[in-house]
């Protein structure tokens, strides 16, 4: 073995000895809370932040149901040497948390309540009015997109079969951060034939009641699990 190649080695595990990766608690920013869960759905929050540079990474989630409270743990990964060599930029995030499925009731929400910067909040869920796992059949949603700056979106979704359309589009609002979107389907014929047909559903929000100027679009899916985007408001309101 050659000797420049040996003290490049040697130096790289030196490096790598020096360096110690420690478990933090992730920055957070922000609580958003949908409503129109039930205790058929499995119910999801989501937690914004702010890494104040790229070198923290994303460890895990834990959620710990106790009683009437929902305890949320959010942590990160960092390398002990950061400050040596990491630039100070901001990298927002966030993260959509599933809670799990919910008697009929109100509940608090407290994320990384450990920590001195913390969040709190509440979520209700409903009796379900029927013993189905959903009150309706969303569509197949892949994203969502704002046009321009106006309050029209594109919902682009799958359509894996001839026997549903697209039924309605209804939203509601939290009166303060969050606006949930469900893409309801309805049954067009039977005798189904499989398809992978791309569509795009518009539909207006109105963000009148949003008492932030960044809101969150929250879109119940077909899967189960939701598609969510932020939406800077600004002053078109």
């Amino acid at each position: 073995m050659k000797k420049g190649f040996l003290a490049i080695c040697l130096l790289s595990v030196s490096f790598g000895a020096l360096a110690q990766v420690k478990k933090v608690w992730a920055p957070v920013d922000h609580l958003y809370v949908p409503k129109g869960f039930d205790n058929n759905d499995s119910a999801e929050v989501v937690v914004s932040g702010f890494f104040p540079t790229p070198c923290y990474s994303h460890n895990k989630v834990e959620v710990n149901n106790k009683r009437n409270t929902i305890h949320i743990k959010m942590t990160a990964l960092l390398s002990d040497d950061h400050y040596k060599w990491c630039p100070e930029m901001v990298v927002p995030y966030y993260e959509v948390v599933s809670v799990g499925n919910l008697r009929a009731g109100e509940y608090k929400i407290v994320v990384n309540s450990e920590n001195k910067n913390f969040l709190k909040g509440k979520i209700g869920v409903d009796e379900a009015t029927s013993n189905a796992i959903d009150e309706h059949v969303y569509a197949f949603v892949d994203g969502i997109e704002r046009v321009g700056s106006t309050n029209e979106f594109l919902i682009k979704a799958t359509e894996h079969s001839d026997c549903l359309a697209l039924d309605r589009i209804d939203t509601f609002d939290n009166n303060e951060d969050v606006v949930a979107v469900l893409p309801i389907m309805k049954r067009v014929k039977f005798g189904c034939t499989p398809q992978d047909k791309k569509v795009v559903y518009r539909t207006k929000i109105d963000f009148s009641n949003m008492k932030t100027d960044k809101a969150l679009i929250h879109v119940r899916t077909m899967t189960g699990k939701s598609v969510n985007g932020l939406v800077d408001l600004g002053g078109d309101r």
